[in-house]
């Protein structure tokens, strides 16, 4: 098992037309949960 040194972090994908960014966060019963939202990098005309 894999030792938990950051109970919450983050991660983050860049893409040309858009990025991807992801936060892990683990409980104390060390159950990992992940939020992932996506962001379009083309301005909005």
């Amino acid at each position: 098992m894999l030792k938990i040194v950051y109970p919450i972090c983050c991660g983050i994908d860049v893409h040309n037309t858009f990025v991807v960014a992801t936060i892990a966060t683990t409980d104390h019963e060390n159950i990992t949960t992940y939020q992932t939202k996506r962001f379009s990098t083309l301005p909005k005309i």
